[in-house]
Formats: structure tokens, sequence, C-alpha cells
């Protein structure tokens, strides 16, 4: 199985990873790490999982009520020292800290029908905070997930919670923060009609770790790559395997499927290292020769979601020090990526609010020519202030790279409307960029600079001025003939 971050076998690798011998459901307070729960209960203390994943739920109508507790791995903590890497003293050259698991470990992993995970609670240092593998109708509610964080050379898990072939499961009003490298909330492979709603998906921005643990693998926009871990091409070696992670919310298609029909709606994701919404190619491109198994991401629903500042790469452990993610790996509000085989199509983005990440607001990557229209539509979206990343180049509130790809299909089908973007090209000051003088053919009119709230401000008193000016008496004093 072959995708932006994942190089495993769908039948082998969760399995093994997770293949734990079932144990007899002990009472509530005597839940063990590992352990296979057959029937509801609720933790009456919390689950230390030092070495291995936490509990299974596995059958169908089963709830596990974390009652205020917690289940917990275990993060190893590591100094190293990288020449060319900020440490956390925001100097290059000096000791930064590391944190991980161990290994693919699972906080929660839910198997089955109608099963339930509910907070208040929280799951954290595993690899995956909460796994739903196959089956369907899942729910996970008012739980926080946080720093679960992949073991080095990790291909197959670093997220908050992940569904994965699974359909119609309801994934709201959850916490998800400060997990990595991959995504706050991943819908993987053949996930199709998930709910992903009202949750908090933030500060998900931990940096990969290369297998040997001495080395972030820094991306190109952070200053070039430092050290380069993760696999090539396998054929084409011109083409370098550019990890593009710390999403917010993710949809990844792999060997199995692709997620359908999936609704993410109503959700805040802000500051994560780099896309707040992620909708890709089935496969990279790296290259016109690639063979890509497996269907295109398809009419996935993204609506009323705050999408705001994100893109701004990893904290290097103090604070406003960070390594940039921003234009060389995306960096938006919301992305359709489009380039590899198999693009994403019949996407809805509606009534989102997309502000101040690094790069776009809300962008449709260029197509490559001969791939199959998108047929997306984006209507009554705002994106203001975004391109904030310091030098980010051309990036637009909202953008859509098709309209001069294919000719035949302009914009790749794709309609915009009714949309708020300020200005289509970047709101930082400066000239506009030249190609875009004009009414852009997708995404709508270049609209005047709009003022800044200073600049409001500054009118507002000016007009308050004039008008006290016009409505008082003006008192004429003469003077008298010299003396």
């Amino acid at each position: 199985m072959s995708s932006l971050r994942r190089v495993i076998a769908a039948a082998s690798g969760v399995g093994l990873v997770l293949g734990l011998v079932s144990t007899t459901p002990a009472a509530a307070n005597h839940l063990s790490c590992g352990q296979v729960v057959t029937a509801s209960t609720s933790l009456h203390g919390d689950l230390f999982c030092p070495n291995g994943n936490g509990l299974i739920l596995q059958g169908n109508g089963i709830t596990l009520n974390l009652n205020g507790h917690t289940i917990r791995g275990r993060l190893e903590t590591r100094q190293v020292t990288q020449a060319a890497a900020i440490g956390d003293n925001g100097q290059f050259g000096t000791p930064y800290t590391i944190r991980y698991t161990t290994g693919q470990f699972v906080g929660v992993q839910i198997r089955g029908t109608r099963n339930r995970v509910t907070g208040p609670g929280s799951i954290r240092n595993f690899a995956a905070g909460v796994l739903i593998q196959g089956g369907s109708r899942n729910t996970v509610t008012r739980v926080t997930v946080e720093e679960n964080l992949g073991p080095p050379g990790t291909t197959e898990f670093g997220d908050g919670i992940v569904v994965w072939d699974s359909v119609g499961n309801y994934i709201t009003g959850n916490t998800v923060r400060d997990n990595g490298p991959f995504d706050g909330i991943g819908l993987l492979g053949a996930a199709g009609r998930n709910t992903v709603q009202g949750n908090l998906v933030t500060r998900n921005s931990q940096p990969e770790i290369c297998p040997e643990r001495d080395f972030f693998r820094f991306s190109t926009s952070g200053g070039g790559i430092v050290h380069v871990c993760g696999p090539t091409h396998p054929t084409q070696p011109p083409f370098v395997f550019t990890n593009q992670q710390n999403h917010g919310v993710k949809f990844e298609g792999l060997d199995s499927g692709a997620p359908y029909e999936n609704t993410v709606h109503g959700n805040t994701i802000v500051d994560n290292g780099n896309t707040g919404i992620f909708s890709p190619s089935t496969c990279p491109d790296f290259g016109p020769g690639l063979v890509c198994p497996g269907p295109s991401n398809r009419d996935n629903i993204i609506s009323s979601n705050q999408i705001n500042r994100n893109g701004f790469g990893y904290p290097t452990g103090i604070a406003g020090a960070r390594l940039f993610e921003g234009p060389g790996n995306g960096g938006s509000g919301i992305t359709l990526m489009i380039g590899g085989p198999n693009p994403p199509i019949r996407h809805t983005v509606r009534g989102n609010t997309a502000n101040e990440n690094a790069k776009n607001g809300i962008a449709v990557l260029d197509h490559r020519p001969g791939n199959p229209v998108t047929m997306s539509t984006f209507v009554g979206n705002t994106a203001l202030r975004n391109n904030q990343l310091s030098g980010g180049g051309r990036a637009f509130n909202g953008y859509d790279g098709n309209a001069n790809v294919t000719p035949n299909t302009p914009c790749d089908q794709n309609v915009w409307r009714n949309n708020n973007f300020g200005r289509t090209y970047a709101d930082i000051g400066g000239p506009v960029p030249p190609n875009n003088l004009t009414n852009h053919p997708c995404v709508g009119p270049v609209l005047p600079p709009q003022p800044t709230a200073g600049q409001t401000a500054q009118a507002a008193q000016a007009a308050q001025a004039a008008q006290a000016a016009e409505e008082s008496p003006t008192l004429l004093t003469r003077r008298g003939p010299p003396q």
C-alpha cells in the first residue's frame, strides 16, 4: 500500500501491530492494557500502558466511558543536536528535544458496529489515540486526544484519531491537539459517509523523526532538506518522497480505496503545522509513468468550518520560533491537491472561513494535463488575510490553478460562487502579481485593496472630526486698526 505517507500492507500491517491475545473482560476497575473489551464499561481510574496498546473494543453496541480518566502510553524524550537545525533556545546548532512513542501502539481501537468511546477523559502518548478499523456506525465523542506521536520512521501511525476503511462513523465534540507527524484526524482508505463535526483540531505539528532517531526531517521550505528520511520513489530516482504532513484533517486514499461522501462540518481547525483540511490525489505526482491503483477521493463535503492560522510549521521549543512548512509543503486553509493520478473529484466546499493561513486560503492546485476534470463546488466561503508567511511567495485567498491548464474545460469544471475572498491575490501589501491584474477566470474579480482595521478606525475618526467641525459654529475675531 502506498500513499503520501504510508507504505504498508493493509491486511497485515495493522493486524500484526494490534493483533493481541484476547483476554476475558474484567471488572471496570480492573481493565488492563491490551485487553479486548466485549461489554460496556467505565474506567474507574487511569490506565498506564507503557509498552503496548491500550484497549480494544470488539463487538457491537459496546460503550467505553472514560469517566474523567486517562488512557496513557509512554513517550521517550531525547535531546539531539543537528548543525542546521534550530535548538530549543532558538539558536542554530544547539540541542533540541524529540519525543516519540516506541512502537505503532494505539490507545483505543474500535472494531465492529455501533460502538462508542465517550468522555470526558483523555487518550495520550500512543502512536495513534483512537483507531476505528473496519466496521461502521461507531462514535468517538467528548474525548481529549493529545500528544500521540508516531515512532521514528513511522509509516503507519502518527495521528490523533484515525478512521480506516470504515463507514458511517461519528467523530464529534473532541479536542484533538499536539499529535503528529501525520494528522489530527485522518480519514483513510475506503472511509465513507463519516461525520467529523464540532471538534477542536489544533497544534498538530510534530515533525517526522528519522529512523535512527537523531534527526527531525525538515521540509524543503524550512531551508532545504537537512536530512532525508522516508522512502524515495522505487522506480523513478529523480523524484524524492517529501512528506506533507501535520494536517488538521486529511482525506487519504490507499490501495484499499479512497475516502468518499464524508462530511467535515462545524469544526475549529487552527494552528496546525500544515494545511487545515487536505484532500490529495490518491497517489503522489511522481511523474506521468506512475501507475496508481485505487479510486479518487470523491464527493466529500467540507462545510461551516473555522480554519485559521495553519501552515506555520513545527514549534522549536520556544515561543514564536518555528520551522516553517509554508509554501513548499502546503500550509493553506483548505487544499485540494491535484497533480498526481486520480485527483479528488466532486467535493463541495461551502460556508467555511479560512483566514490568516500561511499560504492560500482555499486552493485547488494545478491540474496535470490528461487527468480527469475534478468538478468541485466552492460556494459562500470567506478567506481573508492569507499568505501570512513572510517571504511566502505567490499565494491567494482563493486559488484555482486550472484556468489555463485544461482550456477545453476551464477551471477544471470547478464552480466558484458567492465567495468573499476580499482579493484573489495576496493580502500582504506590495504589488499585485503581474499575472493576476484582471479578474480571475475561476475564483472571481480582483477587488481594490481593502483597508486594514487601523485604516478603517482612522477613517472613522477623521469623518467624525469633519462632521463635528461642520456642525460647530465658527467664531471670527476681528482685529482693530493698528494703533
